[in-house]
């Protein structure tokens, strides 16, 4: 979170659990009003996928996305950086 006034700053706040919603309102009011601020998914764990397998899910995700009940689309795979030049992501 930066409020972009000087003096600038940057928090990076990290919280796990049903606890994340909590630390967020705790931190509003205390912090100056950020330009940003989000809750994001990010996996602990990720698994190496083949380019095949890898098109097809940028696909898949390409569909959800793209579907108007669906907010975010989060994922847990890699794949090759060929592939990531590839499908533009």
């Amino acid at each position: 979170m930066s409020s972009g006034r000087p003096p600038a700053a940057i928090a990076v706040v990290r919280v796990s659990g049903p606890c994340a919603g909590i630390a967020l309102e705790t931190l509003i009011g205390r912090l100056p009003e950020p330009r940003k601020a989000a809750l994001v998914w990010k996996p602990q764990s990720t698994i190496a996928i083949d380019d095949e397998k890898g098109e097809k899910l940028f696909k898949l995700m390409e569909m959800l996305n793209e579907h108007d009940d669906v907010q975010n689309v989060y994922a847990n795979f890699e794949v090759s950086d060929a592939l990531m030049a590839k499908m533009g992501a």
